[in-house]
């Protein structure tokens, strides 16, 4: 019995980090991919990262993916949908999301 809860014990951490693995978005900054790429990762993650000015990664989410903009309605006065881009290898202006403002 002692030898099963320390094997469990001892196998936790990898099983979390099998399954955080398969939920969490590459942490490749999106200007070193394509912008189908980052169009791709954003769509089945729901996250993608970014290279900010001082060099630091940090990730972006919020904004719907971009297959989703044509069903996107803003309900508040004077709102509009709005692209969110990020930059990419191949586009300085890729359009991954939308948002209401």
């Amino acid at each position: 019995m002692k030898s099963v809860i320390l094997a469990a014990l001892l196998l936790l951490p990898f099983a979390v980090g099998v399954a955080q693995a398969r939920t969490d978005a590459p942490r490749i900054p999106s200007i070193q991919m394509t912008c189908a790429q980052a169009i791709s990762v954003y769509e089945n993650y729901k996250r993608i990262y970014v290279l900010t000015l001082s060099g630091d990664i940090v990730p972006v989410y919020g904004p719907k993916p971009v297959s989703q903009r044509r069903k996107m309605f803003c309900k508040g006065h004077n709102q509009h949908v709005w692209s969110y881009w990020v930059r990419t290898r191949d586009d300085n202006t890729c359009v991954i999301g939308a948002y209401c403002q």
